[in-house]
């Protein structure tokens, strides 16, 4: 399966389903959407941000 990174050395596994990619972050899975180059939030994250 092939990866990508980000600038930061992030590892990438690209969703071509979802056209999302996951990274691993601070040991979590995390969604990033590379159209928008940002890493989504998780609910938890929307929560705090509320």
């Amino acid at each position: 399966m092939p990866t990508n990174n980000l600038s930061n050395g992030i590892l990438l596994l690209p969703s071509e389903v979802l056209e999302l990619e996951l990274c691993l972050e601070d040991r979590k899975l995390r969604f990033y959407n590379p159209a928008t180059d940002q890493i989504l939030l998780t609910h938890e994250d929307e929560v705090v941000v509320r």
